[in-house]
């Protein structure tokens, strides 16, 4: 809950309010009453998410790489790819954040950040480049050796790298998965979208897949106004 007070700026005033008032009602639950944390957590945290959705959703929509703190950025990154990664394989692997966030790791600009004069102009919107090159929708988690190798090269070019790559949410970018049939992989992967070009309307299509997919990763997606899933 703390995540989604901060990428929808709520003043610290508030939720500090908030987390006062629950922390009291929480003291009233006793350790045995199972029912009773659950009706807490239903009528409070899922309540209280259902009333920032739509501001939620609107901070995806505009998050960009200047947008956010760099470290908040690569933990908003780092935490959308583990989500897809965990679904597809179970295991502890996956579990520790530090698989994304570490130093060999890299945030990639899908659309290059430093184009040639030629990339550049081959972009649909080549006046608005130094917008869209920021969006989130641009954005990917990259292991450090694949990245060195693509770095200023065009989507098509960038391709291969992509594949090569052992994050689900980056390799998916140019191919999708794919094992056997209803596999936890096919199911993972499902939502996620391939992209055979890179342009503004791919951009800004890969932003919405990612504001859908950020709803589950921080328990939007089920909440209603009534705190009822």
């Amino acid at each position: 809950m703390l995540f989604v007070y901060l990428i929808t700026r709520e003043p610290a005033r508030n939720w500090e309010r908030d987390f006062a008032r629950w922390a009291k009602e929480l003291r009233k639950v006793t350790d045995d009453d199972e029912a009773g944390l659950e009706s807490f957590i239903n009528y409070s945290f899922a309540r209280a998410k259902a009333n920032f959705a739509e501001r939620f959703d609107d901070a995806f929509r505009r998050l960009s790489y200047y947008g956010v703190q760099r470290y908040r950025l690569r933990y908003i990154l780092a935490k959308l790819t583990q989500y897809i990664d965990e679904q597809a394989w179970d295991s502890p692997t996956y579990r520790q954040l530090n698989r994304y966030t570490n130093k060999t790791v890299h945030i990639e600009h899908i659309l290059s950040e430093t184009p040639t004069a030629e990339l550049r102009d081959a972009f649909d919107k080549s006046d608005e480049y130094e917008d869209y090159v920021v969006r989130l929708g641009n954005l990917t988690l990259l292991e450090d050796t694949i990245n060195s190798s693509i770095r200023n090269d065009s989507y098509t070019e960038k391709m291969p790298g992509y594949k090569q790559s052992s994050f689900l949410l980056t390799k998916s970018l140019a191919e999708k998965p794919h094992v056997g049939s209803d596999t936890r992989l096919n199911r993972a992967v499902a939502d996620l979208i391939q992209f055979e070009c890179w342009n503004s309307q791919m951009i800004q299509k890969r932003q919405d897949m990612l504001t859908a997919l950020a709803r589950k990763v921080w328990g939007m997606s089920t909440t209603s106004k009534d705190g009822v899933g």
